[in-house]
């Protein structure tokens, strides 16, 4: 049983009630069984980030109870500038004209995305996970996470990196080296460096690097394969992107035909192995625990794989040779 008409300055839901416009809450434009604006003309139909529309109070508003709060999150309630949430969510249903009408009200904050977020310490600057990091990190900077400024707030950083969109260092730490981002990698990085990927040459930023001519469309620097008392000891074969292994490795190792010395690079460095017309460097001999296919290339003896094989490479006693393949008897 409801009223005939809801009285003035109030909506009707959609279960009959009849709701105050003047309301703190959020009302869900699903919810409501009148149109918000033209119901309660002090209200907005604010678009949140998800499935839901709401009916709110604009924030920031003077004579309001958000008078003193600009910034809406992503349902629409209404946030201070002086709030301790470090970011607020605004709506990804706007433009970011929108987020810097709210969150530019705020001295203390600048647009982080679509988020409004506090402003670093000073001699700090927010990083591309939004945490806050000295001026002097090695870590790419997004403009658009610091309000644009860069230098402004770090003097020994300039805007560069990818598009010009990031705020980096001036000039990159000693055994370091740039990349196109604006990055600073450690020359000691034990990753595989794409050469496209570097603004620096490899080998004079990095001595201690080589460039290496990858098998497909890429070439790297990377650490040297095989050197004392390097990440790379004891691994002397390199694949065909320049990863290092040892000469124990199971992996039958696909080494770059781009390369040279590439024999010596398996037979000598790991005598061992052999390799193969393919460019694959194998056992000569499988390890214990270990059988071979027809080509070289070793499996453990508890595989599921029923590969081409012999009576010589099929070696496991929990194998024999079926039809020509190596299988397995338990």
């Amino acid at each position: 049983c409801i009223l005939d008409e809801c009285p003035e300055k109030t909506i009707r839901m959609k279960n009959g009630s009849c709701t105050s416009c003047s309301t703190d809450g959020l009302l869900k434009t699903s919810e409501l069984d009148e149109d918000c604006e033209t119901a309660c003309p002090n209200r907005i139909v604010y678009k949140g980030s998800y499935s839901s529309d709401y009916c709110n109070l604009p924030c920031g508003v003077a004579g309001t109870p958000t008078a003193d709060k600009p910034i809406p999150n992503e349902f629409g309630s209404c946030y201070s500038c002086t709030d301790t949430t470090e970011f607020i969510a605004m709506s990804t249903k706007y433009t970011k004209a929108d987020y810097n009408n709210w969150c530019g009200l705020c001295g203390n904050r600048v647009v982080n995305g679509s988020a409004c977020a506090l402003l670093c310490p000073t001699g700090q600057m927010r990083d591309a996970n939004g945490k806050c990091v000295n001026c002097d990190s090695v870590s790419t900077i997004p403009l658009s996470y610091n309000g644009g400024k860069c230098k402004e707030i770090c003097g020994e950083r300039k805007v560069g990196g990818t598009d010009n969109k990031y705020c980096i260092l001036d000039k990159c730490p000693e055994n370091t080296i740039r990349m196109k981002t604006g990055a600073c990698t450690s020359c000691n990085t034990e990753g595989l460096l794409k050469i496209s990927e570097l603004d620096e040459d490899c080998e004079t930023a990095c001595p201690n690097r080589v460039y290496f001519k990858g098998q497909y469309s890429s070439n790297y620097c990377n650490l040297p394969c095989g050197i004392d008392n390097t990440p790379t000891e004891g691994k002397p074969i390199p694949n065909d992107f320049g990863s290092c292994y040892a000469c124990d490795a199971v992996e039958t190792i696909s080494m770059s035909t781009k390369e040279g010395n590439v024999k010596e690079k398996c037979e000598i460095a790991c005598p061992n192995r052999d390799l193969k017309n393919t460019n694959q460097c194998v056992f000569r001999e499988c390890p214990a625990g270990f059988f071979a296919d027809i080509s070289n290339k070793c499996y453990p003896c508890d595989s599921a794989l029923e590969v081409e094989s012999d009576t010589d490479r099929c070696s496991c006693l929990n194998r024999t040779i079926k039809n020509g393949k190596c299988i397995l008897l338990y």
